[in-house]
């Protein structure tokens, strides 16, 4: 995750937090957040456990850097993922897939393009494989959930995505509300989702290094891909946030680029339509000042 110095134009005042490597899950416990029995490995087993919290889904297509496995992608085609502009996997970089086959299926990066927003380079990359996935490899690629309105998000059930030292893990949080945060100091130019973590209360908090991991949220029993890893940071109170780049408010622009990029289309649900009214909707939201401190994941 970036690391930022920021104040909120709501309530509070906020200062991000230092870096660290692993998503924090509350309570965290191997047999119900790890994706893998023994994390990864040459030959992964995957988490067959009845209290696993991602039990009965396919996470086949979330891959990672085999040169930096903290680093996750999430396929939205056969041919294209999204990550975080800022921390995405270099161009030339393999990714590993763990198959609904059992077997590890390795792809190279092509390159990536950049989703604009406000006039500046949104934190949300859309990057292609130099091939596309085989049918044969059973590697799964997510659709998109596209609601009509931004208030219909706000307290959906997450499954949070990322890095923890034993491996791939999974956590749960919930949507809290949406707003804007700048890359550079000046226009808001990243347009995000906030959840928030409680040592308390608990759920799930993104930290340095986990940028670019997706969550999802299920929509008629099967996942969908909502966001991508972006910031974290803490009030004065000791209250943390994680901060996602929205996918489903940019399903046009991401169509636009995927028919040059391999010629796919987002798979949106339940219906495509509604998602070209949600950039419009984008500007009613409220607004997060937030600079950019530079350096870091």
């Amino acid at each position: 995750m970036r690391k930022f110095a920021a104040l909120f134009i709501l309530t509070l005042t906020a200062m991000w937090s230092p870096a660290a490597r692993a998503l924090i899950v509350f309570g965290y416990n191997a047999t119900v957040n790890d994706r893998f029995c023994g994390g990864y490995a040459t030959a992964p087993v995957n988490n067959a456990s009845g209290s696993f919290v991602g039990s009965g889904f396919d996470w086949s297509g979330v891959g990672w850097s085999t040169s930096s496995p903290s680093q996750s992608v999430a396929l939205i085609t056969p041919q294209n993922f999204v990550a975080a502009s800022h921390f995405e996997p270099a161009i030339g970089t393999t990714l590993t897939f763990f198959g609904s086959d059992n077997v590890l299926h390795a792809y190279t990066v092509a390159g990536y393009s950049s989703i604009s927003f406000n006039g500046g380079i949104d934190d949300l990359a859309i990057g292609t494989l130099t091939a596309a996935i085989s049918a044969s490899d059973q590697v799964a690629f997510y659709p998109v959930l596209a609601l009509p309105q931004l208030s219909d998000y706000v307290n959906r059930s997450l499954l949070v995505y990322g890095h923890h030292p034993a491996g791939p893990v999974i956590g749960t949080n919930t949507l809290d509300a949406f707003g804007s945060i700048s890359l550079n100091g000046g226009t808001a130019n990243d347009f995000v989702y906030q959840t928030t973590y409680s040592s308390v209360t608990g759920s799930t908090q993104g930290e340095g290094g986990d940028s670019g991991g997706p969550t999802f949220t299920v929509f008629n029993g099967a996942l969908t891909v909502l966001g991508v890893h972006s910031a974290v940071g803490t009030d004065g109170s000791g209250t943390q946030y994680t901060f996602d780049s929205f996918i489903p408010s940019f399903i046009p622009q991401i169509n636009t680029i995927l028919s040059s990029h391999g010629g796919y289309s987002v798979t949106a649900i339940p219906e495509p339509a509604t998602a070209a009214t949600m950039l419009g909707v984008i500007a009613l939201g409220a607004v997060w000042g937030v600079r950019r401190r530079r350096g870091g994941a």
